[in-house]
């Protein structure tokens, strides 16, 4: 099943040198309710390519969010936003999911 829809890639932080520190890449659905997350290690990213793992679903709040999150989690700030589109949709978190975001 191909899809598309809106991207949000969001920078994580919670302090200098953090571990916790990640960039959250924000996948609007068509007729979801909430966004796919996938995570992504900063570390992970070579040559504009990376690795990530799926997270929990998130609120559609996120596709615009910056600042801090309640509750001492860091803070959030926005990197990219855009159109996405895939091949076909693999929606099993155990297999790898490639997308490809161009930059322009």
């Amino acid at each position: 099943m191909k899809t598309s829809g809106r991207y949000t890639l969001s920078y994580h932080y919670f302090g200098q040198k953090d571990v916790r520190n990640h960039i959250d890449l924000f996948l609007e659905v068509p007729e979801k309710e909430k966004l796919i997350q996938i995570r992504i290690n900063p570390k992970t990213i070579r040559n504009n390519k990376c690795t990530g793992t799926p997270g929990t679903a998130h609120r559609r709040i996120y596709m615009e969010f910056q600042g801090k999150i309640s509750n001492n989690r860091g803070k959030v700030r926005i990197l990219k936003r855009g159109k996405y589109r895939t091949g076909v949709w693999i929606l099993q978190k155990e297999l790898p999911i490639i997308i490809k975001i161009a930059c322009q």
